[in-house]
């Protein structure tokens, strides 16, 4: 008899609430190798491409991933950086920013088999902080003055 058919690939989102889930963060690891798909019922993953470029102090090795996320296409580029002077290797991580999310893409290591690990993160209302920082500050600036 056939093997039975692979798993369905867990949600990235929380659709369904999960108690062991941050409500206001999602990380998400994964292996892909290039031209690899991860597609969920929100959300479609692809590493379309990987680039490597000399720079004068250090190689950088480019990931092309898209992310489509209810019909809106995404594109990010993380990179992984070796430094000629000290052997030293960094990982620069592409970042998607918006008023209500922010969606962080890190590539990882390479695999013996050719294929990368990823880091997807999701963080919800960060932005949101900053703005209560200056709500804070222009509360305190309308007390001080009324005091006066």
């Amino acid at each position: 008899p056939p093997p039975p058919p692979p798993p369905p690939p867990p949600p990235l989102f929380f659709s369904t609430p999960n108690p062991q889930t941050p409500i206001l963060s999602g990380l998400v690891g994964s292996e892909m190798c290039i031209r690899d798909r991860y597609i969920s019922e929100e959300l479609e993953i692809s590493f379309d491409d990987l680039s490597l470029q000399d720079e004068s102090n250090h190689q950088r090795i480019i990931a092309q991933i898209n992310m489509k996320i209810h019909d809106k296409v995404i594109s990010f580029s993380p990179e992984k950086r070796k430094y000629f002077t000290r052997g030293q290797v960094t990982s620069e991580t592409d970042i998607e920013a918006t008023f209500l999310r922010d969606i962080y893409i890190n590539i990882g290591e390479q695999l013996d088999d050719g294929s990368w690990t990823f880091r997807v993160q999701f963080n919800y209302l960060i932005k949101w902080i900053w703005f209560s920082v200056l709500l804070m500050i222009l509360g305190i600036l309308i007390r001080s003055r009324a005091m006066v």
